[in-house]
């Protein structure tokens, strides 16, 4: 197994001004909020308990549509983390520009969508990624990802086209709806295979074991966190709250109860070994599907 490299999420909003029908984000939580004051501040503090070798991505939502975004990301830089940054790509030029300015060479990854939904013209989007890639630091790497959608498929193949000579990496999005990946035809599968899109989609995961939540974890604008975006509903993954300045890892690693990993982050970063443990996989779903009714009954006995 290569080297896992430990990774923190953090969704600081919800809010996002476009609104994708077949976004995954917006359905993590049933409201669309900022994180709050207290939930920033305990996110630094438990930051600065980690060693330096996490890398921390800030994504939403829309990140740049929170009032403390440029803050939040200049007090990680002097922390001394590498920091992902993912974005839609829709403010001015300008704002991507003080990202540049504030972290330098601690901006590892710059990850901006392509929205055909949303974007009016896209030679100005081209224009202004093109302008983007010339004043980035030589060592972040900048990559767009494009969801594929109702026959855009000729769209993204201009936008490749145009982007990947300049080294701005090219990657297409397989949509997932209620967690599950949708169907393309043979010219989009073969589109899809050729841009990376989602390398463990088809990944058996129940029983693996997984350094997710040992290694990495996801924190949302609430605070609260889990081992992995896929995990959020399984109750045992939960790995406390943010605002008390700390994030409750797991000591060892654990396998993973559900079918399919829909995420690729576990996958990209190495947190998946090839041990099992079928045993407590299945354990920890049957205590999952047994804990609403368990909290019911006690909420009814009081």
């Amino acid at each position: 197994m290569a080297q896992p490299k430990p990774f923190i999420d953090f969704l600081i909003t919800q809010n996002c001004n476009y609104r994708c029908e077949y976004c995954s984000q917006s359905k993590a939580n049933s409201t669309l909020e900022d994180a709050s004051s207290e939930v920033i501040d305990g996110f630094l503090t438990a930051l600065g308990r980690l060693p330096r070798d996490f890398e921390i991505t800030i994504s939403g939502g829309e990140p740049l549509l929170h009032n403390r975004f440029f803050e939040v990301i200049e007090k990680i830089k002097n922390m001394g983390f590498f920091i992902c940054i993912v974005s839609n790509f829709s403010s001015p030029l300008d704002k991507y520009e003080k990202i540049v300015n504030i972290l330098g060479d601690k901006l590892s990854f710059l990850m901006l969508s392509y929205h055909d939904v949303s974007v009016k013209n896209i030679d100005d989007y081209i224009d202004k990624a093109l302008n983007l890639k010339k004043i980035i630091h030589p060592s972040t790497k900048m990559r767009i990802c494009a969801p594929l959608w109702r026959g855009n498929l000729d769209r993204l193949r201009y936008l490749k086209d145009k982007l990947t000579p300049f080294g701005i990496e090219f990657e297409v999005q397989h949509i997932r709806i209620r967690n599950e990946f949708i169907k393309y035809n043979t010219q989009e599968i073969k589109f899809l295979e050729e841009n990376n899109a989602a390398p463990n989609k088809n990944l058996a995961s129940f029983g693996r074991i997984c350094l997710a939540g040992v290694k990495s974890a996801v924190i949302y604008q609430d605070g609260s966190i889990y081992r992995c975006y896929s995990s959020r509903l399984i109750k045992s993954h939960y790995l406390g709250n943010v605002k008390d300045g700390k994030i409750d890892f797991y000591k060892s690693p654990r396998p993973c109860p559900l079918l399919k990993c829909t995420c690729p982050k576990p996958f990209n970063y190495n947190m998946i070994c090839h041990d099992t443990n079928y045993t407590r996989a299945a354990f920890e779903l049957v205590l999952n599907f047994l804990y609403l009714p368990v909290k019911l009954i006690k909420k009814t006995l009081r």
